[in-house]
């Protein structure tokens, strides 16, 4: 946390759940930041690098959708005539899009996967998605290229890395495929991958925490 907050430095925006209800708030600059002063039950943090436009994630998705939202990590583009409207950025082209497609009399994973073939179609770039619905607890983590993750009884660490990049060039530019996750509150629900090339998704054993962004060695398993 410590170091996202010296490094990411165009924003902090909070998401968070409390007794009395649902709170957003964006901060423009990250030293602007005010500690969140009562109890909460889940919290969704996102410190911003920007990469262009203004605005601090997560942002709330709207028409069929209307209770989600997401912050995005990396950069997304139209492969055809981008449109560019004066201070935006390219996550809220993303989340229109989820807007657009999400459809609630289908699960979550049906939801996911015509998201990521929609982006696939539609855009080039990079990206990892974090979707979080407050009012049920239901989540998705989506990345183009590998997801890492530990799970144990009271906590789950979720990380994305879109730099894999031996025979599998997860950094290629066309978004071709990927690994998503699904759950509700700490619990996994369900891996699944996206798309056509293979990927990887690693768990990682419970008794080394310190060694979770290291390499496939210190990995309890791995699915292809």
């Amino acid at each position: 946390m410590k170091e996202t907050w010296e490094q990411n430095k165009d924003g902090v925006g909070t998401l968070y759940v409390t007794p009395n209800g649902v709170k957003l708030y964006r901060w423009t600059k990250t030293e602007y930041f005010t500690k969140i002063e009562e109890p909460y039950l889940r919290l969704l943090i996102h410190f911003r690098l920007s990469t262009g436009g203004f605005g601090t994630h997560p942002f709330a998705v709207e028409g069929a959708a209307v209770g989600w939202f997401l912050a995005h990590n990396g950069v997304i583009t139209e492969k055809i005539t981008p449109i560019q409207e004066y201070g935006e950025i390219d996550t809220l082209k993303a989340v229109r899009l989820f807007g657009k497609i999400f459809v609630s009399t289908k699960s979550l994973k049906e939801n996911v996967l015509n998201f990521t073939k929609e982006l696939q179609e539609n855009f080039a770039g990079i990206f990892n998605f974090i979707l979080f619905n407050p009012f049920n607890d239901e989540w998705a983590a989506i990345s183009d290229g590998s997801l890492e993750y530990l799970s144990t009884t009271n906590k789950l660490i979720i990380a994305s890395d879109f730099r894999f990049d031996n025979a599998l060039n997860a950094r290629s530019r066309v978004l071709r495929s990927g690994y998503a996750l699904i759950g509700q509150g700490l619990r996994i629900k369900e891996t699944f991958k996206w798309g056509d090339r293979p990927t990887r998704i690693i768990l990682y054993g419970n008794t080394n925490i310190n060694n979770f962004f290291g390499t496939c060695d210190t990995c309890e398993g791995e699915k292809t």
